[in-house]
């Protein structure tokens, strides 16, 4: 007797966006930074936003660096504010993540409220595919 094949089915992507902001909240309710824990918020925030970027452009890579990361965006044609803006939260965290630089507890905050604000624009920051 011969087995049917297996057909494999690929389980359903969810939006860029929903996945982001459940990722967003569900950091903020940890209370990282109210805990002193800013390096792992750093790292944690800045996973959401590449994350995001690599599903929702399909122009950045899992690994870049902060400035491979910004070469693919502004190859991509993120707007010039748009990419000084993420190029200056990215290089805070790396600080933060490598250098052990501490941030307030009110400027992680703010780190939190730029990455949900580039999550829920509504015009892509760089011309990559568009989720």
């Amino acid at each position: 007797m011969v087995a049917a094949p297996r057909t494999s089915v690929a389980a359903p992507t969810r939006d860029p966006r929903a996945e982001a902001l459940d990722a967003i909240e569900a950091l903020r309710s940890e209370r990282l930074p109210e805990a002193s824990r800013f390096g792992e918020h750093a790292l944690r925030l800045g996973r959401i936003l590449r994350v995001y970027l690599e599903r929702s452009l399909g122009i950045t890579q899992p690994g870049d660096t902060t400035p491979e990361l910004v070469a693919h965006l502004r190859a991509g044609g993120a707007e010039p504010e748009e990419l000084q803006r993420l190029a200056a939260l990215l290089r805070i965290w790396d600080r933060v993540k490598f250098a052990r630089e501490a941030p307030t507890v009110e400027e992680a905050q703010r780190a939190e409220q730029a990455v949900e604000a580039v999550v829920r624009r509504d015009r892509p920051i760089a011309a990559g595919r568009v989720a």
